[in-house]
């Protein structure tokens, strides 16, 4: 999301953690990066907003089950580290490669099951509002380059991660 952030009013710049082309192993190395330093300074986050945790993978046929797992890991990760915060989870966008959108509902899916299990999380999936006519690929509007979103469809997520903060637990944002 760090592209992105001075299109965001949901995310905070100071807080922002978000680097392009990550993948949730990066992500999770990350936090557990930040966690001394934030317990230093006193610092719990009141939400925590993290996507397309298997986007990167699926891009380059990563095996779902993997993916999957790998993504439910980093979540649990930082549960385990910050119990107390909100964790809005965003799904896979539309893209126009076929293995990632072959695998996407399966992958929310998976993501979601984590979600519903958690004591305080809410799921955005972007499958629906973010795809075409056919529910498959995204659409024009929506995208600049067929995988990363356009200003149109910044602002559209950035509405659902205003509405995820005070969604109530295990609530899908759509």
């Amino acid at each position: 999301i760090d592209g992105y952030r001075n299109r965001w009013e949901a995310v905070e710049d100071k807080m922002n953690f978000a680097l392009w082309g990550m993948w949730s192993h990066h992500m999770k190395q990350m936090a557990c990066a930040v966690k001394p330093l934030f317990d230093a300074k006193r610092i719990i986050p009141k939400n925590i907003i993290i996507g397309t945790l298997g986007g990167n993978p699926l891009l380059v046929h990563q095996e779902i089950n993997s993916v999957i797992q790998q993504a439910t890991e980093t979540l649990g990760t930082l549960r385990g580290m910050w119990p107390a915060s909100r964790i809005i989870v965003y799904g896979l966008p539309p893209v126009i490669a076929t293995y990632a959108t072959l695998h996407s509902l399966e992958f929310e899916k998976g993501v979601y099951n984590w979600v519903l299990n958690d004591i305080n999380s809410i799921f955005i999936p972007m499958q629906k509002g973010f795809a075409g006519k056919w529910g498959i690929f995204p659409k024009t509007y929506m995208t600049s380059d067929g995988v990363h979103l356009s200003p149109v469809g910044q602002i559209l997520l950035d509405e659902r991660f205003i509405k995820g903060k005070t969604a109530i637990p295990k609530s899908i944002i759509d």
